[in-house]
């Protein structure tokens, strides 16, 4: 059970359908809020980051492999939920 992130356009080491990451846990609290404008570590890079808030955190792993999908694995990872707070039309 848990999220599961399939891959839609692939790439060489893992190709389209297979999946690239899945949650291992319940979602947790963020242990900071991100208050850091332009690109942000916690969570990624959008261009408007006053309009994003960061919700909680799962523990996830996400999968790789060597070209052609040769041994493939899966290494520990985080995924973020993140909200927009405000629209940025009009």
């Amino acid at each position: 059970s848990g999220i599961h992130g399939c891959k839609v356009s692939g790439d060489p080491n893992v190709p389209a359908g297979e999946l690239t990451w899945r949650t291992t846990g319940p979602m947790q609290a963020p242990s900071v809020q991100c208050a850091c404008p332009g690109w942000c570590s916690c969570w990624g890079n959008y261009e408007d980051d006053e309009n994003w808030q960061l919700m909680g955190v799962f523990p996830a792993e996400t999968q790789a492999a060597e070209p052609g999908f040769v041994n493939p694995h899966w290494r520990q990872t985080t995924v973020c939920v993140v909200m927009r707070t405000k629209s940025t039309t009009g």
